[in-house]
């Protein structure tokens, strides 16, 4: 039982208005920062960063926190393995929702689906890894079921792609994924959530343009 209040997560339903921002967490996994693992990323400390920046205003402001992962059952992602763990920094706790799955969208979870399906007009602010597979796959969904989604560009990542490099991939992938999607970084999220907090008698509400 969580004491605090302003911690507990909100599950709002069709036709009542409550607070409908979620800010999904996904797949911060030790796979993606080990060394000679084929999935391993480089040089993603500031997007961690900039990620818990997120995570811990969410939290001070008692918003709606669901973090993801994969699992599968061969080598990579393995679930009664190390690398299939979050990373220390960004691991869930208690009171918040988690979430996994074997595809890479975030709606191949039916309960998750089920979940944003029951809420009012959902927006979701996206921060994960990777930007080409998981965060890509998850945006397309999202805009064909007519929910809102946020792509936090700078608190997430993406493998290189051909010739590209990680971060040449990554600007590449964000293009596209501003066809079904909106792209902010993560200063002008967290300036958002900053204005609008204690706004409207206490309810937090996040209004992009």
């Amino acid at each position: 039982m969580v004491a605090n209040n302003r911690s507990l997560i909100q599950f709002p339903r069709k036709g009542i208005y409550l607070n409908n921002t979620i800010f999904v967490f996904l797949d911060w996994q030790i796979e993606f920062i080990s060394s000679g693992r084929a999935y391993a990323l480089t040089n993603i400390e500031d997007e961690i960063k900039n990620c818990l920046k997120l995570l811990e205003l969410a939290r001070e402001q008692g918003l709606s926190i669901v973090h993801f992962r994969r699992l599968l059952d061969g080598t990579f992602f393995n679930k009664s393995t190390d690398f299939s763990y979050w990373l220390e920094e960004l691991r869930p706790r208690p009171n918040e929702m988690v979430f996994e799955r074997e595809n890479p969208s975030i709606y191949s979870n039916s309960a998750f689906s089920s979940f944003v399906n029951s809420i009012y007009s959902p927006e979701l602010v996206v921060s994960g890894l990777t930007g080409e597979k998981s965060c890509l796959s998850s945006a397309i969904d999202s805009f064909h079921r007519g929910h809102r989604m946020v792509f936090n560009i700078d608190a997430s990542a993406s493998s290189s792609i051909c010739k590209f490099s990680e971060k040449e991939s990554h600007k590449i992938i964000s293009k596209i994924i501003n066809q079904y999607a909106d792209v902010m970084t993560t200063e002008e999220i967290l300036k958002m959530m900053s204005m609008s907090e204690g706004s409207n008698g206490g309810e937090n509400e996040i209004h992009y343009q």
